[in-house]
Order: C-alpha cells, then structure tokens, then sequence
C-alpha cells in the first residue's frame, strides 16, 4: 500500500509539473485529471490517505476513476459549450457594435448632407437666391433661352 500510494503521489507530482494549463491555454485551466483505472485501488488508497485528494488539488490535479468518469466528461463537454457560446456571443457583440459605429457614421454624414443640401438649395431658391435674381434679370428684360419663373 505504500508504494502504491507513492506511485500515484508521484504521478499527480508529475502531472503537476508539466503545467498543462499553461502550455494548451493563453488563460489556463484549474486543473488537469488523473485518470485511476482501478476503483478499488483508488478507494484502497484513499483509506491509506485521507488527504490524497487535498493533496491532488493543491497540485492541480482531479483523480477521475471510471464511476465518474463518464460524468465528469459530460460536465467538461457542458463547460467547452458554455465556454464556445460566450465567445460567440462576445464576438457577436463586437460585430454589432461595430456596425452600429458605422451606422451612426452613416447617420452623422447624411445629416450633414442634408444640411448642405439645404444651404445650397436656399442660396438657390431662397429670397436672395440665384434664381429670384435671375427671374429678375428677365423682368428687366435679358435675353434668355428659358424663363426660370417655374422655379420660383
């Protein structure tokens, strides 16, 4: 029983120090597992030791044993999914706020063009504009092609 306990020390020591969660992920993970094929070698170990457990998690290491193994994939399978949709909802979100950046650039040029087309339809058409002055032109009797009165 002790070496047995002293090989699986070893192993969650040497899980420990490869650092997976640094090397596979810019954010890193919690932790990695320790898969024991063998329940009752496990369970046998766990009487020998009663803080293998504590031990395993200050080294960042999850003992996962067939019982629950199937589980604790499907939970790992449910957090990828969660982990998948929060990107794709961020990502999401930084196209939409983009777009509406641009809409509101969209929004700010068209207001200015309607802007100017105001301005320059007053210098056309207004009291003082080109077009009065013009109709006046022929009042007074400049020769002209077309009368401009419709405009007015």
């Amino acid at each position: 029983m002790k070496q047995h306990l002293s090989a699986i020390r070893k192993h969650i020591d040497e899980l420990s120090a490869k650092d997976y969660q640094a090397k596979l992920f810019k954010n890193g993970l919690e932790f990695v597992f320790m898969f024991i094929p063998i329940e009752y070698a496990y369970f046998a170990v766990l009487k020998a030791d009663k803080d293998l457990n504590a031990y395993a998690k200050s080294k960042k290491v999850a003992i996962v044993t067939p019982s629950n193994q199937f589980s604790v994939m499907q939970v790992v399978e449910q957090l990828w999914r969660v982990e998948r949709t929060s990107k794709t909802g961020a990502d999401m979100h930084a196209r939409v706020s983009r777009f509406v950046e641009r809409m509101d650039g969209v929004k700010t040029a068209l207001t200015a063009a309607d802007k100017a087309y105001t301005a320059a339809d007053k210098a056309l058409r207004g009291n003082q504009g080109i077009i009065k002055a013009a109709a006046h032109l022929e009042e007074l009797g400049v020769n002209h092609k077309k009368t401009l009165t419709p405009y007015l």
